[in-house]
This record gives structure tokens, C-alpha cells and sequence, in this order.
């Protein structure tokens, strides 16, 4: 079979979303045998899979699009190279499958519906552009989900039956285990200044926008500080997404110098930050999944996370669970003794959440949506 796979979101912003395609077109070529894979690409072949793109069975293609309006071109210059590439079976591992394109031999993942449960974290234009492409996947394709809750979520919300839904979920790469190597007080300095970083900080890492609820975060941090000095600073790492602008108003003034956003963080950064950080704290309201505390406890963080349900089945009894209406219980816990994630813990996290697995789940949806 010719089975496409649809890149072309690597040409944006690297969230979580297009994290999951990457990993999932390395992961596809260590577990296909005898399928050609055709790699649809935006402008160029994206740099960190130039390599897997020479493999034999790995057909990369490349088109420009027309448009310079983002929207335009993933509904309409997408659809017009899905077409033409005539594959026998399409994954689209990020965003829906474009409106205008209707091929029935479609797997699509859909990773949530927070357009649908958490409206108000979205722009009403934008609320409702993702529930009529996901109710078009829905209904012209199978669909793929990240975890049991978003299974049952998109079964809820589309009426499709939940065992026609399949999870593929999200892995942790091992490479998070370079965390726990040992660094020396040069290295360890190097990557503190490459960030402007203190030698002890809180970290938090996500893209900064509404549904990660970071001013619950600041709230229950500047209430520790307020009763302990001694609490390390904050660190809120991530691109910025959007409602941002007014993050840091209600913090008080001398304590504005202890809260630190770093932007972007390189991928080769990430594992060292975890481990050196006292705590990693996950207050989300929301998610699909949700990367990042099971990277920071295979790197070997201390994880706090909200109370909410995908991280009971994702990270079940690994982490300490907070409520998200009561920010005095989070900052009770940023108070009390740390314990670091284990090598045993970052084993198992690695065992049961694994790219490969994925793949081959994706791949079986792929030969069998004719």
C-alpha cells in the first residue's frame, strides 16, 4: 500500500501536536515492513526527519503552497496535495483532514475536543472551526485519540460509538533519561545562564495561553513565597500562545524579579531542566494527554499536576495531585519535602508509553480504513 502521512504542520509552531506527528513518522519507518510511506511536506522536508526521509521505504514530497494565509493553506493548498499524491490510505497525525478533502481512506488523530469543554480557552471563530473539521473527520474517516478520556470525550461530543475510536498515545522519548546524568557545576551553570535561570527554580513548561491556567499557578507560588521566603522561583517555560499579555499584573511588585519566562526551550535543554528543577508543577485544566510531567518524572523531577482526569490515567499514582479551586493546596505542596521520580518510575513511564506501540496501532488503522 501507498500510506501518506501528512507533515505539514511541522511547518509551524512545535507544541505538542506536531510533536506527535514527528515522533510518529520516525517511529513508523523502525516499525514497517513492507509499505510505501509517503512523507508530505511544506516547503521543505523538515530538518530533524531529513534522515528517516532517505529511508527506502520513505517517499518524501514537498509543495509550495499558494497562499500566504494559514488557514487558506490547510484547507486548501493541503487538500489539492492530498489528492495528488493518490495514496491508497491517508494519516493525519496533528489537524483533521482539510474540509475540502473527502477521501474516505482517512485516519485521522483528534487529540481532544477542548474546543467542545473548554470554549472559553478558545476565540469564538476558532471554537467553531474545529468542531465542524472534527465533525467532518468524524464523520468521513476513522479517528485516532491519545488517551481513554479523549476517546470517551470525542465519542460523547460526535456520537460516533467509542469502540470505533482507537488510542495511540502519545510516548516518551528514552532520550529524556539523559536528565539524570551527572553534570558538573560548569555545565550545570551553562545551561542556568543560557536561560537566565537561578540556581533554584519551580519550573512549569507548556505554551503560555488560557487553558494551561498559569495565574492559578503564580497565585498559589506568591502565596508559598508569601509564607516561606525560602521557596525556590518561578520558571514558566514555553512559547507564548495568546491572552498573555496580563500574566504577571496581580503579582506583587518585589517579587516580579522571581518569576521567569524563558520562551522557546531547545529539546537538547529540556531533560537537564527537568532534573534540575526542585519541582515541576503541571496546572493545565485540560489535555488531551499531557507530555510533560511524564518527560519531567522519566528525566526525574519531583511532578505536581492538577486533579484532573487524563492525568489519573496517564500518570495515575506517579504524581501529587492538586485541586484547581484551591491554589492554598498547591501552595502547600510547593512547601513540603520534594521527592524525585525514581529509575524505576522513568522505566515503567518509558515502558507503557512507547512510539513504536503507537505507530503500529496507527499503521493497523491505515490498512484497515478501506
Amino acid at each position: 500500500m501507498r500510506i501518506l502521512l501528512d507533515l505539514t504542520s511541522l511547518a509551524g509552531n512545535y507544541s505538542g501536536i506536531e510533536q506527535y506527528a514527528h515522533h510518529i513518522a520516525e517511529a513508523l519507518v523502525r516499525v514497517n515492513k513492507k509499505h510505501q510511506l509517503l512523507y508530505l511536506f511544506q516547503g521543505e522536508v523538515f530538518s530533524e526527519l531529513r534522515e528517516v526521509s532517505e529511508s527506502p521505504h520513505v517517499t518524501p514530497i514537498v509543495f509550495k503552497p499558494k497562499r500566504k494565509n494559514k488557514l487558506a493553506v490547510s484547507q486548501l493548498d493541503v487538500a489539492r496535495a492530498l489528492g495528488q499524491a493518490r495514496a491508497d490510505a491517508y494519516i493525519l497525525p496533528a489537524f483533521p483532514q482539510p474540509l475540502a478533502f473527502k477521501n474516505p481512506h482517512c485516519v485521522n488523530v483528534i487529540h481532544d475536543v477542548s474546543f467542545w469543554d473548554c470554549p472559553h480557552t478558545f476565540t469564538k471563530k476558532s471554537m467553531m472551526y474545529w468542531r465542524a473539521v472534527t465533525r467532518h473527520a468524524a464523520k468521513n474517516s476513522l479517528l485516532v485519540t491519545v488517551s481513554e478520556f479523549s476517546r470517551s470525550r470525542i465519542s460523547a461530543v460526535t456520537g460516533m460509538p467509542v469502540e470505533q475510536i482507537h488510542v495511540a498515545y502519545d510516548g516518551i522519548d528514552s532520550s529524556f533519561l539523559r536528565g539524570r546524568e551527572l553534570l558538573d557545576r560548569t555545565e550545570r551553570d551553562e545551561i542556568l545562564h543560557r536561560y537566565g535561570l537561578p540556581q533554584r527554580f519551580i519550573l512549569s513548561l507548556c505554551t503560555l495561553e488560557p487553558r494551561k491556567n498559569l495565574p492559578f499557578l503564580i497565585q498559589a507560588w506568591t502565596m508559598a513565597v508569601e509564607n516561606d521566603e525560602d521557596v525556590a522561583d518561578l520558571v514558566l517555560a514555553g512559547r507564548k500562545g495568546w491572552k498573555t499579555d496580563d500574566l504577571l499584573s496581580d503579582v506583587p511588585h518585589h517579587l516580579l524579579s522571581r518569576i521567569h519566562l524563558t520562551g522557546f526551550v531547545e529539546s537538547e535543554d529540556l531533560p537537564r531542566l527537568y532534573n534540575m528543577c526542585e519541582r515541576f508543577v503541571y496546572p493545565s485544566i485540560y489535555e488531551g494527554f499531557g507530555l510533560p510531567p511524564l518527560e519531567a518524572l522519566v528525566a526525574g523531577a519531583s511532578v505536581l499536576c492538577s486533579d484532573i482526569e487524563v492525568f489519573h490515567e496517564t500518570c495515575s499514582d506517579l504524581v501529587s495531585f492538586f485541586p484547581l479551586d484551591d491554589p492554598s493546596a498547591l501552595s502547600q505542596l510547593l512547601t513540603a519535602p520534594a521527592q524525585k521520580a525514581s529509575m524505576s518510575t522513568a522505566e515503567s513511564v518509558c515502558h507503557r508509553f512507547n512510539w513504536e506501540d503507537s505507530a503500529e496501532r496507527i499503521l493497523w488503522c491505515a490498512t484497515h480504513c478501506n
